[in-house]
């Protein structure tokens, strides 16, 4: 692969180079403290490509030396006057003395070698590594879905991936006092959606990580970097699938409270019609009952008027007595009216209770001690012919 098409896809696939320095400036933590156990410390870099590193670490305060195998890449290194060669990683750090260095680097290094030449490559590092020293390596993370399927096989160069948990445990088999794994540069939220989604899942999780270890020291010493190794960075996969279910907990939860709501409301909006229908019978009702009411209103003058009339002595009293006789019920209520209204003529036998409507909720019936010598007569003549008639017809 020429080394012109590699340097072409670094800088599409990889990023651009001030976004790599920024990012990479997360390691400062871990060695700025060794500027304060020797001021002439010194940094190598193994894989240095176009320099970001080289160039962080000058500007802190270290001496520092690259090494890389592509032309391509060094260029970059040249144009920037970065102190950079172009030899074998595994090779350089064999020509190095024990405990020499402050810091051995490998930014996307592991990926690209043999498992036995990486084993190899941090033994060496060990060695070369002062008391203190900080052994950073960095490459993609097979944790992330999208890296470890994907991804990670769009740069043809790339061997296999490897699991941060194994790379750690290479470390300290190695000898290292402690070590870590950073997850790193997984994508910033925009603050648009904050809704998690299944895709955050897949791709949410730190796309690399680092494997940070440091070599023992004194314990006054390592103490200074306390902290750095410490600190939290990064999305793991678990960390990733449970931010999802709590997420998705949470909405089933907010749904279900809003169903919770709905029947309420619905239960509500039932009894509320129940009772709309129920005021709207009692209307009817009092609309009837005033309607009733009304009507009644309407009658009683044209009622007094025509029982005014017949009660009135002459033919049409008599007349209209022995109508009554027939139907002594009705002639009850005719007369209690009669007496209520304060006609004229009107009789009211003993035991007739006065009402105020026509409408009565009892019957009276007259004895006919009460009645007239005229009603007795005729009440006589009602029933003979009543007699006769059922016997007529055989009853």
């Amino acid at each position: 692969m020429g080394s012109e098409f590699y340097s072409a896809f670094e800088e599409r696939f990889r990023g651009d180079r001030s976004e790599i320095k920024r990012r990479l400036t997360v390691y400062l933590p871990f060695i700025k403290p060794l500027l304060q156990l020797n001021p002439e410390s010194f940094a190598v870099d193994l894989g240095c490509g176009r320099g970001e590193w080289l160039e962080l670490v000058l500007e802190n305060g270290f001496k520092a030396q690259g090494v890389d195998l592509d032309e391509g890449m060094l260029e970059d290194c040249e144009s920037r006057e970065l102190p950079a060669r172009q030899q074998d990683a595994l090779e350089f750090l064999r020509e190095l003395d024990d405990a020499s260095v402050g810091v051995v680097s490998g930014f996307h290094v592991a990926e690209h070698v043999p498992f036995p030449y990486l084993q190899d490559l941090i033994k060496e590092a060990f060695r070369v590594l002062r008391p203190g020293g900080v052994l950073i390596l960095e490459t993609p993370n097979p944790e992330n879905v999208t890296v470890g399927s994907h991804k990670f096989y769009m740069d043809p160069t790339h061997r296999q991936p490897i699991p941060g948990e194994l790379l750690k445990f290479v470390a300290d088999h190695c000898g290292f006092a402690r070590s870590r794994i950073l997850r790193l540069n997984e994508p910033k939220s925009d603050g648009v959606n904050e809704d998690l989604r299944l895709i955050d899942v897949l791709e949410g999780v730190s796309p690399d990580y680092a494997v940070v270890a440091q070599k023992k020291a004194p314990v006054n010493e390592m103490v200074a970097f306390d902290v750095p190794f410490a600190m939290e960075t990064g999305m793991s996969l678990d960390g990733a699938a449970n931010r999802y279910d709590d997420e998705l907990r949470n909405r089933l939860e907010a749904v279900s409270q809003e169903l919770d709501k709905m029947r309420e409301q619905c239960v509500s909006k039932t009894e509320h019609l129940a009772k709309i229908a129920q005021l709207e019978k009692r209307i009817g009702e009092l609309e009837a009952a005033r309607s009733a009411s009304f009507l009644k209103s309407l009658l009683r003058p044209v009622a007094r008027w025509v029982i005014g009339k017949a009660l009135t002595a002459g033919w049409k009293r008599k007349a209209f007595e022995r109508a009554l006789a027939r139907f002594p019920v009705l002639r009850g209520h005719i007369l209690a009216f009669a007496r209520n209204q304060g006609l004229p003529g009107a009789s009211f036998p003993q035991g007739l209770t006065p009402l105020d409507e026509l409408g009565l909720k009892h019957s009276v019936t007259p004895e006919l001690s009460e009645m007239s010598e005229s009603e007795r007569v005729f009440y006589a003549e009602v029933i003979d012919r009543q007699d006769r008639s059922k016997n007529k017809k055989g009853l």
